[in-house]
């Protein structure tokens, strides 16, 4: 499986409202999750764990991270398929990942086994889920999910349609740079809880799981694509003749540049800088700026390729 991003900011795990409540079970089977029953820990821990009921030597743990899937180049595993940015036009957006565990995952079990050695431990499936994807200046409305799949592994593949504005943010070259799509898991537990009168009884409920991540244009052009115009990679914006002159003049010295000194950004400029940010081991995102500018120009030589 591919390596994960090291960029996730944020993880959510929070129990909602609970729904769903069925009849009154006077025959709950043993085994079944007991979400009355969390298992506190020495110090706090991020990994949530449930007795099981009527069973005190069963465990259930709960997934609770939500990672995208990691590119060669570091980029998250999205897609972009858009039409004309900037017309108002709809998009769609693939991205896959897995729903994982917390980093203390290993050091909750211990602990637990260290209290009872008879424990076991089972990883608790939802008896349904759900996906959002919410993106910027979507005025807080989720994406229109068109289909959205995991499997008993927690690697998740997630297709949906999202609006112009989020085109244009991702198709940015330095939307890489923060954060771009929060993406959310909604599991569906089914359990048991006490009512009121501190009867057991079965019920189901929802819980969210979250991060989000930045797009990826500059750094994995060639999954950007306008289907109208066949375009590739990022929409970049105008930058400075002199600017451009003075990345293009050393680079064509150099060799890694092939066309005019014209202070014009073009597909030929920006395959030059990625075989500079190459050959220099920087970050490989074909972003002309003054800073690289200074990079290029200075005492440090360029290696031919």
């Amino acid at each position: 499986m591919t390596a994960r991003l090291a960029w996730v900011a944020s993880v959510l795990f929070l129990c909602v409202t609970t729904a769903g409540t069925s009849t009154h079970a006077a025959d709950i089977p043993a085994g079944m999750v007991d979400f009355d029953r969390q298992v506190g820990f020495r110090e706090p821990l991020l990994t949530p764990v449930f007795r099981a009921f009527n069973d005190d030597h069963l465990y259930f743990v709960l997934p609770n991270v939500l990672s995208l899937d990691a590119l060669p180049t570091g980029a998250p595993d999205m897609t972009l398929a858009y039409d004309k940015a900037g017309v108002g036009k709809d998009a769609f957006l693939s991205l896959s990942g897995t729903v994982g565990f917390a980093s203390d995952h290993a050091k909750a079990k211990d602990e637990i086994k260290s209290d009872d050695p008879a424990a076991r431990f089972v990883v608790l499936e939802p008896s349904e889920f759900s996906f959002s994807v919410k993106t910027p200046g979507s005025d807080g409305r989720d994406a229109i999910i068109n289909s959205a799949q995991i499997d008993s592994a927690g690697h998740f593949e997630v297709f949906a349609k999202v609006d112009d504005i989020t085109s244009r943010i991702l198709l940015l070259p330095s939307s890489y740079k923060f954060d771009a799509i929060a993406v959310i898991y909604g599991p569906v537990y089914r359990g048991v809880v006490r009512n009121s009168a501190g009867t057991p009884e079965i019920q189901v409920r929802p819980y969210s799981v979250g991060m989000v991540a930045g797009g990826g244009c500059a750094l994995s052009p060639e999954r950007y694509q306008s289907w109208a115009t066949k375009q590739v990679g990022c929409k970049h914006p105008q930058y400075p003749r002199k600017l451009i002159r003075e990345i293009q003049s050393p680079l064509k010295q150099a060799g890694l540049y092939a066309g005019g000194v014209d202070g014009i950004f073009g597909p030929f400029t920006e395959k030059a800088i990625r075989e500079y940010q190459k050959s220099q081991s920087l970050l490989i995102d074909g972003i002309p700026s003054w800073e690289l500018a200074d990079k290029i120009n200075g005492p440090q030589e360029v290696a031919n390729q």
